[in-house]
This record gives structure tokens, C-alpha cells and sequence, in this order.
């Protein structure tokens, strides 16, 4: 059980968070989901996570790399950097003006071989403050 839960944080992010590929989020997540790392109880679901992700990339270039997996039984935590830059909006800013990046960790309660809840611990690296 532990490779399909692999196989579903992987593909989780390569599909839903890199290529933005909506229409497979029932391929990697549970009917049951929450997602823990949204403020608002409301948006804590696969239709929030898909609005969530809708706006984000109207404003955000982003790529999501894994650089560590760790998988126990029914968890999963992924050590990740994530790269994003503005788009650009006219009048406003370049394209790719302020790129930087986030890292730490995301993780993953799964059930059934589909990610059921989702946490996350993002920092801005050390490197990109000085």
C-alpha cells in the first residue's frame, strides 16, 4: 500500500499542482478530503482546493519540485521547494519580477490510496531573505 501511496503524492503534485490538471483531482483524492492548509473551513474541500489552484494560477508561475519523500503506512510528507514568479499584469508589473521560492514540507493522510487530508509547513528559504 505504501508504493500506491507514493505513486498518489507524486502524482498529486506533478499532475494537480504542476500541469494544473483539474479534471484527474478524483484520480488522487479522496471524496472525504481536507485540506487543513486553507483558513477557511469552507474551501477545506476538493472544490475549494480547485478554486484555490484556479486563482492562484491567474497570478502565479509556479513549479513544485520534490525533494525528499517519506512514507509510513497511511502517511505521506513530502519535503518540496516550490519556484513561482508574477505573471505579469499590465501596468502593474514584468513578467517574472520578484521570482522566488517557498520550501518545507507538505503531508498527506491517505485512505484508500487517495490522499484524505493535507497539511503544509512552508517557509521562505534563508537564502531568499538575505
Amino acid at each position: 500500500m505504501e508504493q500506491i501511496n507514493r505513486a498518489c503524492a507524486i502524482g498529486f503534485i506533478e499532475n494537480i499542482w504542476n500541469q494544473s490538471r483539474f479534471d484527474m483531482l478524483s484520480d488522487f483524492l479522496h471524496p472525504g478530503f481536507r485540506d487543513f492548509s486553507q483558513p477557511f473551513f469552507a474551501v477545506q474541500n476538493i472544490s475549494g482546493l480547485r478554486l484555490y489552484l484556479k486563482e492562484i494560477g491567474k497570478v502565479f508561475i509556479h513549479k513544485t519540485t520534490i525533494q525528499d519523500l517519506t512514507c509510513e503506512g497511511e502517511m505521506v510528507r513530502l519535503k518540496i521547494k516550490i519556484d513561482f514568479a508574477l505573471i505579469e499584469i499590465p501596468d502593474l508589473i514584468e513578467a517574472g519580477q520578484h521570482v522566488t521560492s517557498l520550501a518545507g514540507y507538505r503531508y498527506f493522510k491517505m485512505s484508500e490510496g487517495k490522499i484524505l487530508d493535507h497539511w503544509e509547513d512552508l517557509k521562505v528559504p534563508d537564502h531568499v531573505l538575505s
